[in-house]
């Protein structure tokens, strides 16, 4: 079976809750568009542009004593025979 990393938590605790936020124009003005017309509307209507940012919570826990970490050219985690979703490559 594949598990969540939070599932598998004894103990877990939130740092910081999940947070929608408003985020301005950082750029007024800029004089990209004489050199790179196409780059220049890019910055200022997607890279730069008024948005609203989502960040996840952040969460910090303890896994149990019989976690293994299976091991190759990457890692996985593991927990009495289930991966742990968030690990596998």
């Amino acid at each position: 079976m594949i598990v969540t990393l939070i599932d598998a938590f004894e103990r877990s605790d939130v740092l910081f809750p999940a947070v929608s936020q408003s985020l301005p124009a950082s750029i007024a003005y800029t004089n990209e568009a004489e050199f790179d017309e196409k780059w220049s509307h890019h910055v200022l209507t997607v890279a730069y542009a008024t948005r609203t940012a989502h960040f996840s919570k952040i969460v910090v826990g303890r896994l149990p004593a019989n976690v293994t970490t299976y091991q190759g050219d990457r890692f996985i985690l593991g927990i009495g025979g289930d991966a742990i979703f968030e690990s596998i490559p």
